[in-house]
């Protein structure tokens, strides 16, 4: 029934596009309008901030490449990289009107705009999506020689789990907790990626957990004169995982990732999104996200990561989408919006609830005026429940 119910609404869609790629002019004669003008231009120069990360991270490099690019195409935007502590803090930049677009983990997303961990102490900060990237990945390093084979094992254990309020402390003892380890049972650090791979080397920390895009550079300088290996997390500790924290899911990394890894780990991953502050104005969000999906051939280059931006998954984001990125999303992907006036159950969408009421939030917000009807979206041919 559900693909009898999808390919009569794909149809519909394909009749909808033929109907909006023609009008007639006063005369009754057709014309094209397959191309229309979208409004969306800048018509004076904007000057933007995009706060990145570390220089060991995917952010920077990926960042500066964005902001290189989208500042020698011709639209209007001007846009500075700027070099932060990570997602918290460039989401405390983003919410203070610091900078205008940041890089941050569906995590800190969440707990920025809802006053909760790190922002606890803080008014819930007006962030709005831009795009989904790809996906980080927590890495679980230890010397090959250590005679640590499980994440079981590092009870009583010196432990990198990341910075105070970082996505990689998160997921860290996250990640511990379903091993039954905690606080007590761990020596925990809190240091900076970079500080905690030069520890791991020196032997002063038993284990150093990374949350970053992978390859990580800090690791891969690593390997060039410590063997390391990767420890796996197991199929049951990582749903347990994703129990407590539904934007998590499941990786692998592959085993040569790095010259001395022999074997692909199983981990978990989160999302990382493209965020920006309330005052980024329509056209200025509609230039920056069509300048990243338009020259993907040389922001593709800059990291091994950015090799993985696509728009397939561009707006699967837990924070309402800016209006102006909507507009390219819809522009570019031929997003059609129906009102079904019934929830519709479509396979994959329930595995990622959090995604999918988020879009649904999306697409009624970017509609300002219209009812709290139920939507069905056709988005490149893929039906999604919003």
């Amino acid at each position: 029934m559900k693909k009898l119910f999808a390919l009569l609404l794909a149809l519909v869609m394909a009749l909808s596009l033929v109907a909006c790629g023609e009008k007639k002019d006063d005369t009754g004669d057709k014309t094209d309008d397959s191309n229309p003008s979208t409004g969306m231009e800048l018509t004076q120069a904007t000057d933007l901030v995009i706060a990145t990360g570390g220089t060991s991270g995917a952010w920077y490099p990926i960042g500066v490449s964005i902001a290189d690019t989208l500042t020698n195409v011709d639209n209007n935007l001007f846009v500075t990289s700027e070099v932060t502590n990570g997602g918290v803090e460039n989401a405390r930049l983003l919410g203070t009107h610091a900078a205008n677009v940041g890089f941050v983990n569906s995590d800190t997303a969440y707990f920025a705009t809802h006053s909760e961990d790190a922002f606890a102490s803080e008014p819930a900060y007006e962030l709005y999506g831009l795009a989904n990237l790809y996906d980080s990945v927590l890495e679980i390093a230890v010397l090959a020689d250590s005679g640590i084979n499980s994440i079981a094992d590092l009870a009583g254990k010196r432990v990198v789990v990341g910075t105070p309020a970082s996505s990689a402390s998160t997921m860290g003892w996250t990640v511990l907790s379903t091993y039954g380890l905690t606080d007590k049972d761990v020596k925990g650090s809190e240091l900076s990626i970079a500080e905690g791979v030069e520890a791991l080397k020196n032997g002063d920390v038993d284990c150093v957990f990374i949350f970053s895009a992978a390859p990580n550079s800090a690791l891969t300088e690593l390997s060039v004169t410590k063997d390391f290996k990767l420890l796996s997390i197991d199929e049951e500790h990582q749903k347990a995982a994703i129990e407590q924290h539904s934007y998590f899911s499941t990786a692998t990394l592959s085993a040569d990732l790095y010259t001395c890894t022999s074997e692909d780990t199983t981990t978990l991953a989160m999302p990382t999104l493209l965020a920006c502050d309330s005052s980024l104005s329509n056209e200025a969000a509609y230039q920056f996200v069509k300048g990243i999906y338009e020259n993907l051939d040389v922001i593709s280059t800059s990291h091994a990561m950015a090799a993985k931006i696509n728009l397939d998954h561009a707006a699967n984001i837990n924070l309402e989408i800016h209006p102006g990125a909507l507009q390219y999303y819809r522009d570019a992907l031929f997003i059609f919006i129906i009102a079904v006036g019934r929830p519709v159950t479509l396979a994959g969408c329930a595995e990622q609830p959090f995604y999918c009421a988020s879009f649904q939030s999306s697409v009624r917000n970017g509609n300002a005026g219209s009812p709290p009807v139920l939507y069905s979206v056709v988005w490149s041919g893929t039906l999604r429940n919003a």
